[in-house]
C-alpha cells in the first residue's frame, strides 16, 4: 500500500464516506495513524478489505486538497434523501386520495 509521509494535511471522515468514496473511485482514503504513516487505501480495498467493514471506528481521512470530493459526497446523499423524502410524500397522498 502506499504511504503518506505526514498526516497534517488529512480530514477525518466518517467509515460510510470512506467506503462510498473508495467504490466511486472518487478520491484517495487513508487510514492515519499515530507513530506511523498514514496507509492509503485503494478503491479494492472498499469491496474486500475488512478494513472498513470490521471497524467501524476507524479514522478515516482525505486530503484536505480534496475537500471538493466531499462536497459532492455530501450532495449526492442530500440529494438523494430529498428523492427519497418526495416519493414517500407523493406515495402517501395518492393513498390519500384513494381513501376518500
Amino acid at each position: 500500500m502506499a504511504q503518506l509521509e505526514s498526516a497534517s494535511c488529512l480530514l477525518r471522515i466518517a467509515p460510510e464516506a470512506a467506503k462510498e468514496l473508495l467504490a466511486r473511485n472518487d478520491v484517495c482514503v487513508s487510514i492515519p495513524r499515530p507513530k506511523a504513516d498514514t496507509e492509503i487505501l485503494s478503491p479494492l480495498d472498499a469491496v474486500k478489505s475488512k478494513k472498513i467493514h470490521d471497524s467501524p471506528t476507524h479514522g478515516f481521512a482525505i486530503d484536505r486538497l480534496h475537500i471538493d470530493k466531499m462536497d459532492a459526497w455530501a450532495k449526492r446523499n442530500i440529494e438523494g434523501i430529498a428523492r427519497r423524502v418526495e416519493r414517500d410524500e407523493h406515495k402517501k397522498s395518492k393513498h390519500k386520495g384513494e381513501e376518500l
